[in-house]
């Protein structure tokens, strides 16, 4: 079974992702070999995996990610500071995923012994990642937040460049009161 799976994995890898289908299909397959495999580690990797999996997510990896969110916006909001990220350099790089995803993702390739072109050649990983966009714009990320001064519903992603560039995004953050807007890249 473990090299029946290795096989579809590299199969894909080595002929290119060319679909949102074929983008949440390895994630899944990785994933099912990283559960099969039990190899722990991966924040990003993890993240990645189940969100292209789930129509809505808010256990495991992710749900580090939204409590920091939720910590973050409850600090701004009762200093009255802006969004920007001084002092919260840890979220800032947690809310920059794409660059640790492929570190990671080569990583956790390379070491199960997978082929690695698809984030050691340039064009493939861009050609992953226009699809990894589309797929996770669609997925939003759930949490109810205890605090009465910063509730929010969930938090999506939307790029902020078109398809042709899609490591340019920006998280935004829904509650029944408004709507702000993360932008990692901004500062």
């Amino acid at each position: 079974m473990k090299e029946a799976l290795r096989e579809k994995i590299n199969e894909l890898i080595n002929k290119g992702i060319q679909s949102e289908a074929e983008c949440v299909y390895l994630l899944s397959q990785l994933r099912k070999y990283q559960e099969q495999q039990s190899i722990s580690g991966y924040y990003n990797l993890r993240m990645c995996m189940n969100w292209a999996l789930h129509s809505s997510i808010d256990q495991g990896a992710v749900k580090h990610l939204l409590k920091d969110i939720h910590v973050f916006l409850a600090y701004k909001h009762a200093k009255s500071d802006n969004l920007n990220f001084d002092g919260f350099e840890q979220l800032k790089n947690k809310l920059l995923f794409v660059q640790p995803l492929r570190v990671e993702l080569i990583n956790f390739l390379d070491v199960n012994g997978f082929d690695i072109s698809i984030c050691s050649d340039t064009d493939k990983y861009e050609i992953f990642l226009k699809f990894f966009a589309r797929v996770i714009e669609d997925t939003p990320l759930v949490l109810k937040s205890e605090s009465q001064s910063v509730q929010f519903s969930h938090v999506t992603v939307s790029k902020i460049s078109d398809f042709d560039e899609p490591i340019k995004y920006k998280w935004i953050v829904t509650s029944d009161k408004a709507t702000i807007e993360l932008n990692p890249f901004s500062n």
